[in-house]
């Protein structure tokens, strides 16, 4: 779910923002299955990570209060950050939810979203990433001892295991903020699997 959640955030954020040009993003959002190109990853901390998990309940409270006044719909199983975007229209939503978010450190909005996309990213790599890696690594040693491949089909095969790996790797997200988010795992955990 997590990984869904994170994807359409970054989707909804790219195309916000270029439905927006006025605005500009501050920080970036990806994630490791889908990254909006040009955006730069949104540097995390733990209080960051615990302003937003307290939030979190608020807005999504609030967003779900607001979906019925405007018409729209925040569980969107596509994509529930594009129906998140999509309060970004209503300037009365817009300044009900800052008024909701900024008591928690969080600029507006377009922050907060940025923030959660980081969270989920960072999350992802930090519950996944770990296994990424092991994976990669038997699949190699799996080629290394495989009797019925040539050494050229092996180095090949390695190649190729190794370039999936590095980009994979190139999708990763800064240890620090994984190490955010590992500061408060429980807790953003419970988020997504309540999602």
């Amino acid at each position: 779910m997590f990984a869904r959640l994170a994807a359409t955030a970054a989707i909804a954020l790219a195309s916000f923002s270029s439905a927006l040009p006025a605005i500009t993003p501050v920080t970036g959002v990806s994630t490791a299955l889908a990254q909006a190109p040009g955006v730069p990853i949104a540097s995390l901390t733990p209080d960051i990570v615990q302003n937003f998990v307290a939030s979190y309940p608020e807005v999504r409270a609030l967003t779900q209060q607001l979906e019925t006044e405007f018409d729209t719909e925040t569980m969107d199983e596509e994509s529930p950050a594009a129906a998140f975007i999509g309060f970004m229209a209503y300037e009365d939503a817009q300044n009900r939810i800052n008024a909701v978010i900024e008591p928690h450190g969080f600029s507006g909005f377009m922050e907060w979203l940025q923030t959660m996309s980081a969270v989920t990213q960072a999350y992802a790599w930090a519950e996944q990433g770990g296994a990424m890696d092991q994976q990669m690594a038997a699949a190699i040693e799996q080629v290394q001892n495989n009797p019925g491949l040539t050494d050229e089909q092996k180095t090949m095969m390695i190649e190729q295991i190794t370039a999936a790996s590095d980009a994979m790797g190139a999708s990763r997200p800064p240890q620090e903020n994984i190490d955010a988010v590992n500061a408060h795992a429980d807790a953003v955990r419970s988020i997504f699997e309540a999602e």
